[in-house]
């Protein structure tokens, strides 16, 4: 994971829970791509085999997925 949003001072972590065994066994995934929702990560960055059952919870999306939106709301790009 890329840490740069808090090592420059844009986020600030104000709490954190460790991941219960039940929720360490639901088949989730992180997608880069909102459009095309082709390539899957788990929660340590490493590339998923399959499409997880799971990928919109909370709205998951990978650090450079994040960024990319930002981008184009700061931008006004669609």
């Amino acid at each position: 994971m890329n840490f740069q949003g808090w090592k420059q001072g844009y986020f600030e972590t104000i709490g954190n829970q460790a991941v219960t065994l039940k929720e360490a066994s639901v088949d989730y995934g992180f997608f880069d791509d909102y459009e095309t929702q082709y390539c899957f990560y788990s929660l340590e960055g490493e590339l998923l085999e399959h499409k997880p059952k799971y990928t919109r919870l909370g709205c998951l999306a990978s650090y450079g997925y994040v960024g990319r939106q930002t981008q184009r709301v700061l931008y006004g790009e669609k």
